[in-house]
C-alpha cells in the first residue's frame, strides 16, 4: 500500500478493506482513480456495481463529501 497518496484511502485500504484486495490485479491503482474522481465531482448519485475492493474506496470518498 505504499504507493497510495491518499492517507485517507490509505487508512482505508489498510484497515476497512484489506480482504477485498486482490494484489496484482490492478485494483489497488484503479480504487485511487475513483476515489479522487468521487471526491472531485462529488455527485449527487453514485451506482457502483460491485462488492470489492472499488466499492469500499468508492463508499470512504462519499462519506467525505
Amino acid at each position: 500500500m505504499d504507493t497510495i497518496a491518499d492517507e485517507e484511502l490509505r487508512w482505508c485500504c489498510e484497515h476497512d478493506v484489506r480482504d477485498f484486495l486482490s494484489p496484482g490485479m490492478g485494483t489497488e491503482v484503479m480504487a485511487q482513480v475513483l476515489h479522487s474522481v468521487v471526491r472531485f465531482t462529488r455527485p449527487a448519485v453514485t451506482l457502483e456495481i460491485g462488492a470489492g475492493f472499488t466499492t469500499m474506496a468508492i463508499l470512504r470518498a462519499l462519506k467525505l463529501q
